[in-house]
């Protein structure tokens, strides 16, 4: 009798375990279920995922209207966007918005002039320098204009001093009656290279890092042609005239002269974001071929011209894209793959895939195509 009794108590415990796991299962089915066709719903990916279309807003950039411009003006330039155009008349830098054709002046001191000033890649910037001369020397100042903002702000640099920071004015002292004759900019490196010449037309370089901190490039050449950065690292790269030797200044002040063996009469051109450089061979100021290559790799790759051009009708985007403006024909040509585009009057620029003209005193910009 006790042994039936242990049996049958044995028995009602199996059935209340078994009750209690048929019932979870049936409790987690019942949720997973709900959650399935109720909360997450079906996933269809076909059917009821929604795909975000990514657009390059580049393409979808609208082509401005012809813009009427003034005859009196000169130093004509384009943010790399071309959403705005900007030139000097009477010693004033004007900026217009190509799309709405609102125009704004730039306010700079008035006991001060315009030395030089570019556009900073892929921004809506442009970079400044103001000059003025002071007794024996000559004082150049920069700015940086935010053309969406309409805001101008002169460069800063931070000094420590007995413990207590402050901001000094970006400056350069030089030779009186001196000039900036060309400016380089790295956005990757935030570095800011500078080429000036004295009354001697004896050249200097400078260079400026992300925070502002100037430094004078020591080299023993003086007469320095084209300059050139490469975009990715702090390298420096400068032609020596008249030898036409290519000289890199790396980042921990070592000078090296580049070797160029094969290459008669190197003249630099430019420099890419891939970190290419451009070098050509010059014969009576135009070249003819093209080389290019890496800093790591040792021999040049060659790229022959159709026809020999003058240095500044070239227009490298990168080593599968660079255009020869022929400036008679009002012909521009892709020559990796010989197309060539019409355009009239005269060429301003190539901005991204969009090329700009001035013609009959109008600003036109198409489309590449």
């Amino acid at each position: 009798m006790k042994k039936y009794e242990k049996q049958k108590k044995s028995f009602k415990h199996i059935k209340k375990i078994t009750f209690f796991l048929l019932f979870g299962f049936m409790l987690q089915f019942t949720l997973l279920f709900f959650l399935d066709n109720f909360v997450l719903g079906k996933r269809d990916i076909t059917g009821k995922m929604a795909f975000k279309e990514i657009t390059n807003t580049q393409s979808n950039f609208k082509i401005p209207d012809p813009i009427d411009l003034p005859n009196n003006i000169y130093n004509i330039q384009l943010s790399h966007t071309t959403h705005y155009l900007s030139y000097i008349q009477n010693g004033e830098i004007k900026v217009l918005n190509t799309n709405t054709n609102c125009q704004k002046t730039i306010n700079i001191p008035s006991n001060e002039y315009i030395s030089y000033y570019t556009w900073i890649p892929s921004s809506e910037r442009l970079y400044i320098s103001l000059k003025k001369n002071i007794k024996n020397n000559t004082k150049f100042t920069f700015f940086v204009y935010d053309a969406k903002k309409d805001d101008l702000n002169q460069a800063k640099y931070k000094v420590s001093d007995n413990g207590k920071n402050r901001e000094e004015d970006c400056k350069i002292i030089y030779n009186k009656n001196s000039k900036i004759k060309d400016i380089k900019i790295s956005n990757l490196t935030g570095m800011f290279l500078l080429k000036l010449e004295n009354l001697y037309s004896h050249n200097s370089l400078y260079t400026f890092n992300r925070m502002n901190a100037l430094s004078t490039l020591k080299i023993k050449d003086n007469n320095i042609g084209n300059i050139a950065l490469m975009l990715n690292t702090d390298t420096i790269l400068y032609e020596k005239l008249p030898s036409n030797d290519i000289y890199c200044v790396f980042k921990n002040k070592i000078v090296k002269k580049l070797n160029v063996n094969g290459i008669n009469h190197p003249s630099l051109i430019s420099t890419d974001k891939d970190g290419l450089i451009y070098l050509g061979t010059s014969t009576n100021k135009k070249i003819s071929t093209i080389f290019y290559r890496t800093l790591d790799e040792s021999s040049w790759k060659k790229l022959n011209l159709p026809y020999a051009i003058n240095k500044k009708n070239i227009f490298i985007i990168n080593k599968d894209k660079i255009y020869i403006n022929n400036s008679s024909q009002n012909t521009l040509t892709e020559i990796n793959s010989n197309t060539a585009i019409k355009y009239k009057g005269k060429l301003i620029g190539i901005y991204n895939d969009k090329i700009a003209y001035l013609y009959n005193s109008k600003l036109i910009i198409n489309k590449l195509k």
